[in-house]
């Protein structure tokens, strides 16, 4: 799926991840409003999400499929993604639960937008992100440490890969294969990926370089 790419003039979403400070309020809207401009369920889901945390002053980056639109890489549409502070996971529950977002049985951090029933996961900043039972290092992370890119408080590109690689899900190197050839990387950035994921990155770079060999 392709996706908007409003960046700066001279700009990529890679460099736009490596300097995190916030842009003017004004133009960092614009921006916001020129990412979420697009119609449908998902897109829809994300724009009544952002009002809602907004309206709670509730502090978030996004993950998941917005990241990787954020980066200009394809996404699936799934689900919203966001990361918050523990405390402000139960803030959410007490004020949307039940009567803006439907908890979805059995799921503590789970919702749906009932006027589109796409799905909404809450993430808690700071708890092991991936497979847990591999890793204990690489975490879910928090507002403060967000990249502003296309005016969307989302994770640096290397925090974001690494999230990526941590779930040893074979979908998400999908994922990851996508941001290199959207960003241009190459194993020249394999420095900034976390050490644990590092070799899987590289792998990540091997099969894009053949990809590339073979079209």
């Amino acid at each position: 799926m392709t996706t908007l790419a409003m960046f700066n003039a001279g700009g990529s979403p890679s460099l736009l991840a490596a300097t995190p400070a916030r842009s003017s309020e004004s133009s960092m809207q614009e921006r916001l409003a020129m990412f979420f401009s697009e119609q449908g369920p998902y897109i829809d889901t994300c724009r009544e999400l952002l009002r809602s945390l907004r309206a709670a002053a509730i502090e978030h980056v996004f993950v998941g499929d917005v990241a990787l639109k954020a980066y200009d890489a394809p996404y699936a549409e799934q689900r919203v993604e966001v990361c918050v502070q523990l405390a402000d996971i139960d803030k959410f529950r007490g004020e949307f639960a039940g009567h803006v977002f439907t908890p979805l049985p059995g799921q503590a951090t789970r919702y749906y937008w009932p006027a589109t029933h796409v799905e909404i996961g809450l993430l808690a900043s700071g708890e092991v992100a991936g497979d847990r039972f591999r890793q204990q290092e690489i975490r879910w992370p928090d507002a403060s440490e967000a990249a502003w890119v296309q005016g969307v408080p989302v994770p640096m590109l290397a925090r974001l890969i690494d999230l990526k690689l941590a779930t040893w899900d074979p979908a998400d190197r999908g994922d990851v294969a996508h941001l290199i050839a959207a960003n241009g990387l190459d194993k020249s950035f394999a420095g900034s990926i976390h050490v644990l994921v590092r070799a899987a990155y590289l792998e990540c770079c091997s099969r894009e370089a053949q990809r590339d060999v073979r079209n």
